[in-house]
């Protein structure tokens, strides 16, 4: 969730639970302590009552899981469910360390506490990557297109780069020799290829596809279906999985810039297209990685959110069975 200028207001509400919470939590915690020799504990009156609170809280915080799983639940918006996600998140942390009364406790209660941290550690941690990455997606990967649906998306680019090639060598790619299956290769359409057009989005400038009709053929491009076959072709289906140096823009560069000097001044066309589908291929690995970084720390903060849930139900049948 983005928190700048524009966003702000619709956060202040929450920011003001937040704020007040935290004081008169603090407030009524400092009465509840005058006239004693040790901080109040999780067994006072008010120890315990922060910690029935914060257990309620952290409960609805668990709740957001199901509720982005589950998109047919319409119980309010998904933001609004963020935004009380995050405030109340932080309001847990002086509801706790006052439940707790500045000690760790036991063995239980220490690990309790440590698994908390952790917890509020990584949600603050994805907060922040969630603060600059989708700005930084947005500028680097111009090309972006639905997650779930770049593989897809790659494959129709190998079979658009493949009718290219097709076209400017002047015959077709033997079923042999062709990366894509016989019946996509017979079901394709009329042969085009998307290039690289500016595009200006605020301040910020890339680079978005357009099509455009497949040139005519290149005499002499033998060198040009090898290269396709061998290096082009692979990067576009695999792209950085595969070890070629098209994952590099500067070895890139290199590559298509010694296929210019081989075909003349007649395979400037398709190459620059080429060169285009594989720039859009790097900007698709790109966008894998920051949806990976965007969202790899879920694989801590969900899971341990759990094991916080189960372990304090256990803290708290102790703590009532002895209280």
């Amino acid at each position: 969730m983005l928190i700048n200028r524009e966003s702000l207001p619709r956060n202040l509400a929450w920011i003001a639970v937040f704020l007040v919470g935290t004081i008169l939590a603090i407030v009524v915690y400092g009465v509840c302590s005058m006239g004693k020799s040790r901080w109040p504990g999780g067994s006072s009156p008010a120890g315990l009552s922060f910690g029935v609170l914060g257990s309620l809280i952290m409960l609805f915080e668990l709740l957001l899981w199901p509720r982005k799983k589950v998109r047919a639940w319409r119980i309010g918006a998904a933001r609004v469910w963020m935004r009380a996600h995050i405030w109340l998140g932080f309001l847990t942390v002086p509801l706790i360390v006052l439940h707790s009364g500045f000690s760790l406790g036991g063995q239980l209660s220490a690990l309790l506490m440590t698994l908390f941290g952790i917890v509020i550690v990584s949600g603050i941690f994805g907060l922040i990557l969630q603060q600059f990455l989708p700005r930084l997606m947005f500028e680097r990967v111009p090309a972006e297109t639905i997650y779930s649906q770049i593989d897809y998306v790659a494959e129709q680019s190998y079979w658009s780069a493949e009718d290219l090639i097709e076209a400017t060598c002047g015959e077709p790619v033997s079923e042999e020799r062709s990366l894509r299956p016989r019946l996509q290769k017979a079901e394709s359409a009329q042969a085009f290829v998307t290039v690289g057009a500016v595009r200006t989005v605020g301040s910020v400038r890339g680079k978005v596809l357009q099509t455009q009709v497949p040139a005519t053929a290149v005499i002499g491009s033998d060198i040009l279906l090898d290269s396709f076959l061998k290096t082009v072709g692979p990067y576009l289906l695999e792209g950085c999985k595969c070890g070629f140096p098209l994952r590099s823009p500067g070895a890139a560069s290199a590559f298509f810039g010694g296929l210019r000097n081989d075909l003349g001044p007649h395979g400037g066309e398709i190459v620059d297209a080429l060169e285009s589908l594989c720039e859009q291929r790097r900007q698709y690995d790109l966008q894998i990685q920051i949806h990976g970084w965007l969202h790899s720390w879920l694989c801590v903060h969900v899971p341990l959110s759990v094991a916080l849930i189960g372990l304090m139900f256990v803290h708290s049948v102790i703590a009532l069975k002895y209280w």
